[in-house]
């Protein structure tokens, strides 16, 4: 069943505090690729759903998925693509 790998479910074990670097607020959603071993290996801006074009917002967000750690799948997709949500608030 090829379309069951989409809705495959992964579980965030890690998430890394997340500074906000400038004085604005929006979210960037950033599609991560999980490998196996829940390791992230690859990430991206995804434009649907960002609200924000602050370059270093959108960098800040990129750079802290790498460190989400995402539960084990031994028989999942090599890479499973999941968009992650990453609000920016100002305190």
């Amino acid at each position: 069943n090829a379309t069951g790998d989409a809705h495959r479910m992964r579980h965030i074990e890690f998430k890394p505090e997340i500074v906000n670097p400038t004085q604005e607020e929006g979210k960037v959603v950033v599609n991560v690729y999980v490998d196996r071993t829940g390791k992230v290996v690859k990430t991206e801006v995804n434009p649907n759903g960002t609200t924000t074009l602050n370059s270093v917002l959108r960098s800040t967000a990129t750079q802290s998925a790498y460190k989400i750690k995402f539960d084990e799948d031994p028989t999942g997709p090599e890479l499973l693509l999941l968009p992650i949500d990453i609000y920016f608030t100002l305190k």
